[in-house]
This record gives C-alpha cells, structure tokens and sequence, in this order.
C-alpha cells in the first residue's frame, strides 16, 4: 500500500512537472515571436513564475518520496522524519505557491534585488 502511495506521488509529481514544463515553452515560444514588450513582459513573468513552482514543487516533494522509497525498500528507519515531512515541508510548498501566484512578490523580489545591488 505505501508503496503504491509513494508512486502516486511521484507520478502525480511529473504529471504537474510535464504540464507546467509545456506551459513554460509555449510561452517561450509565444516570446520568441513578434510581439507587443507587455507580451514579452507578461510572458517572462509567466515562466517565472512557472520555474518557481517547479522548483518549489522539486524541493518539497522529491526528498518526500526518495527518503519514503528507503525506508520501504529497508535501506533506513525513516519513521521519524514522516511527520518532519507530512507537518513541516509539505505544507511549506502548500504556502509557497499562492506567494508566487502573486504578482506583487514578483515587485518585492525585484525591488530587494535593486536595494541589495545598490548597497
């Protein structure tokens, strides 16, 4: 049963790496021809926001699955870090996402990188 759980979660993983993959090229795509500099502009905010979703999504969900895979196949006891994981980190990527949904995160970041290059 853990195990079909695990691989779930890993190919509900790659489902969304893979949908969000296709999003982010054609928008690459959809950049690279003529268009409008709010086009451009829109879209590179886009495949930010895609590429950090990603990540967040890699970050939180892969160690999850590997360190569940060892401990199912005996390599370690990872009985203790379930509740590190299931109460810690995964509803740390639950509150990552709506944060970069936002477009007003995206002003903050660049305003901080411009604070951080001045001083």
């Amino acid at each position: 049963f853990s195990l079909a759980v695990l691989l779930i979660n890993f190919v509900c993983f790659g489902v969304i790496t893979v949908s969000y993959t296709i999003v982010l090229v054609a928008s690459k795509f959809s950049s690279s021809s003529k268009s409008s500099h709010i086009v451009e502009t829109t879209n590179t905010t886009l495949q930010r926001k895609i590429s950090l979703i990603i990540l967040s999504d890699a970050i939180c969900w892969i160690p999850f699955i590997f360190i569940g895979l060892l401990h199912y196949f005996k390599v370690i006891n990872a009985s203790h870090l379930y509740e590190l994981c299931s109460i810690i980190i995964l509803p740390i990527n639950s509150l990552i996402n709506p944060i970069i949904y936002n477009a007003e995160f995206y002003e903050y970041m660049e305003s901080l990188r411009i604070f951080l290059a001045e001083n």
